[in-house]
């Protein structure tokens, strides 16, 4: 550990791990080593970095009025500002998913994806009480009263009888560098007037979302309205674990983050294909959705680094799920592949239109061939395999996260390319792929593959 100045703070930060930079943001308690569990797993692929919050920990702390989401969301950004990192994945628990909100609303570029973890949107009168009488406590009663009863809360019963361990190791870091009082009644204030609920929706990046459903202090509700609120994001609600859940269930929780972070993560989508069938199950249809793209560019101007990331996202993350599938389609009998291709892999556009490079182009291309060969090789065995190749489908994150970077000249030319060239003369929505998603994935298509 070692306390970095970041121009507007000086911050207690632990770096560990080499490959793209993993931010874990932690909960109210502030600590960085309350992530140990999953710096420990993920520092093996990534570079992990955590931190204690301004007014905990080791961080400064300064004066009463400078504590809120948003300011440790900046503190975050400035960070990364100080370690050279454009983009980071992106995980916060229970106050750290209020923090991350902030990021993905007001610096969504900044962010590769955002694992919200056991967090809320904003404070209703259940987490308003918790707060008002963990505030209480510390005023009252003094900090160690204070963290022991802010361990009931967030922990659970379960972590004290079978993770007792885990609770002290907590506490006792908690006792050793806790701030005074008054410090915490002011983070406390923090976590009940946070509220970007009506900008939610505005939230492009990828976005995980993890609740627990005996979580005591954050119920699981929250995380429910976080899904609904963030189009395209994917809900996870774990039964056990109380708030938390990430350490409680620690190895759990890794499985499920380690396939979303990176479909290129050949052995965490086969762990996933295990977790999904340990219980007998099968896999019956498997959908290949994952695509990334880089700013329109010509090809010798395009990069090694960005030529690989889409090649390896786009065509090497579906490879990798169809290699990990197929083995239970034929120990079941058979199931359906669908890929999602794209237009881009059948023909050209004008240099500079938006996310299209050769890359995605041979991506897509690649999509086709793969799709092609795996229909038959594996007809006789009751796989089918097909492609959807969309056209310019608006609505989409990946459109809406490169349109917001389009001047109006640029976003003009590409509605005008994209109209001129449609007989029906609209651009598509995700919800016009639907009954075709739905149509390959039933029996009613059961004589159609490649």
């Amino acid at each position: 550990m070692a306390r970095i100045d970041v121009g507007r703070i000086t911050l207690n930060v632990e770096q560990t791990g080499d490959g793209p930079p993993f931010i874990f943001v932690p909960g109210l308690v502030g600590l960085l080593n309350a992530w140990q569990y999953q710096i420990d797993f993920f520092s093996k692929r990534y570079r992990c970095i955590s931190f204690d919050h301004r007014g905990a920990g080791e961080s400064d702390r300064p004066s009463l009025d400078s504590y809120s989401t948003q300011a440790i969301a900046d503190d975050v950004i400035a960070l990364m500002d100080t370690l050279g990192i454009e983009k980071a994945h992106v995980a916060g628990t229970s106050t750290g998913g209020a923090i991350l909100q902030n990021l993905a609303i007001d610096y969504p570029d900044r962010l590769r994806c955002c694992i919200f973890s056991n967090t809320w949107t904003k404070a209703d009168e259940y987490i308003m009480r918790v707060q008002t009488a963990r505030r209480q406590i510390a005023l009252a009663e003094g900090q160690e009263a204070y963290v022991k009863i802010s361990s009931l809360f967030t922990n659970g019963a379960n972590q004290f009888r079978y993770n007792l361990d885990r609770v002290m190791e907590v506490e006792k870091r908690s006792l050793e560098t806790i701030a005074e009082p008054e410090v915490l009644a002011a983070r406390l204030d923090m976590t009940m007037a946070h509220d970007r609920l009506s900008e939610l929706s505005s939230i492009k990046n990828p976005a995980l979302i993890i609740g627990t459903r005996d979580d005591a202090t954050v119920p699981y509700y929250f995380s429910e309205d976080l899904h609904a609120a963030i189009e395209g994001s994917r809900l996870i609600l774990v039964e056990e674990g109380g708030h938390y859940s990430f350490r409680r269930h620690s190895d759990e929780w890794n499985a499920l983050v380690s396939p979303f972070l990176d479909v290129r993560d050949g052995a965490a989508i086969g762990q996933l294909v295990e977790d999904i069938t340990s219980d007998g199950g099968g896999i019956d249809i498997l959908v290949n959705s994952a695509g990334i793209a880089v700013k329109g560019i010509r090809t010798h101007e395009l990069s090694e680094a960005d030529w690989n990331e889409v090649i390896q996202v786009n065509l090497t993350g579906s490879f990798l799920c169809c290699r990990a599938v197929i083995p239970v389609m034929l120990e079941n009998g058979g199931g359906s592949i669908i890929n999602i291709a794209s237009i881009s892999g059948l023909i050209g556009h004008y240099p500079g239109f938006p996310m299209l490079t050769s890359a995605y182009g041979a991506s897509k291309a690649g999509i086709n061939g793969l799709t092609l060969q795996m229909a038959v090789e594996y007809g006789a065995d009751n796989i089918r395999a097909n492609a959807i190749a969309p056209g310019w489908h608006g609505g989409t994150n990946l459109a809406e996260r490169f349109k917001g970077g389009m001047s109006n000249a640029e976003v003009a030319r590409f509605e005008d390319s994209v109209m001129t060239g449609t007989p029906m003369g609209r651009r598509g929505t995700p919800q016009d792929l639907q009954g075709l998603v739905v149509y390959l994935a039933s029996d009613a298509s059961s004589y159609l593959t490649g």
